[in-house]
């Protein structure tokens, strides 16, 4: 199973799935969701590794699929750009095995990741976090114009990070006005509202959904669809235990949380 990503060809349906974790069971399960959907080309929004217990196992169908992917926090620590004090314990021990586990191939795929990815022609910007926490979600108000929205007429920003699927509408001030979530559908109004879209998490959603999250951007009927696809969860534990990973991380996968 081969998805087209090609920045240079003609979108129609544009997939994003975000913060993969090593949860190599979910990942194969949203790509042939995915595949089902007739999309023209994947994007992850970053996070990766971490957490789970098949790194290199979801970078390598990263590699196998030709899907680029902009750098995620997680990542940042595996290259040894990020604080380590700025992550938890669970995380740290998590990213240490992780560690152990990578390939030079993996490390140079890792390497290829973006800050963050533009789209001049479909005016959007890729980016893994937006910020800082704000009402559960991360969201620095006076640097969302920099940060955020730097293009010209700009109307569009695709997230991950926080595991939690919405979409947030935005006034001409930049300042979010209304947030979507649970919507399977929701059509966008480019012409008058900006809007940051968070795909969610493909291998640890944090919005009592254990079912993996990705969205679908339609360029032309200018729409976001929210997709959930089951896994098994009770497999990636078991692979999580044998790697004796915290229980904490592995217990989540059953709330979603």
């Amino acid at each position: 199973m081969l998805l087209k990503n090609s920045f240079n060809e003609d979108i129609m349906k544009l997939a994003f799935i975000s913060d993969i974790h090593g949860n190599q069971d979910a990942l194969k399960s949203v790509l042939e969701h995915i595949s089902a959907n007739n999309v023209d080309k994947v994007v992850c929004l970053g996070d990766v590794v971490g957490y789970g217990p098949e790194a290199k196992e979801c970078i390598n169908l990263l590699i196998e699929n030709g899907i680029t992917s902009v750098i995620g926090n997680h990542e940042e620590y595996i290259m040894g750009k990020a604080i380590k004090s700025d992550f938890n314990d669970f995380a740290r021990t998590s990213l240490e095995l992780c560690l152990k586990q990578l390939a030079d191939v993996h490390l140079q795929k890792i390497n290829q990741f973006k800050p963050y990815l533009l789209s001049k022609k479909y005016q959007f910007k890729i980016i893994h976090s937006a910020g800082i926490r704000v009402e559960n979600f991360y969201v620095l108000f006076k640097q969302i114009k920099d940060r955020l929205f730097e293009l010209p007429n700009q109307s569009m920003c695709f997230v991950g990070h926080t595991h939690k699927c919405a979409i947030f509408e935005l006034d001409d001030t930049k300042k979010i006005v209304k947030k979507i979530e649970h919507a399977s559908e929701f059509f966008l109004d480019l012409d008058n509202k900006r809007y940051i879209i968070n795909a969610g998490s493909v291998g640890q959603p944090r919005d009592q959904d254990t079912r993996s999250s990705y969205i679908i951007y339609n360029s032309d009927s200018k729409s976001v669809s929210v997709h959930r696809v089951k896994y098994d969860i009770e497999c990636v534990r078991k692979k999580m235990t044998k790697l004796c990973l915290p229980s904490y991380l592995i217990n989540r996968l059953n709330y979603g949380n």
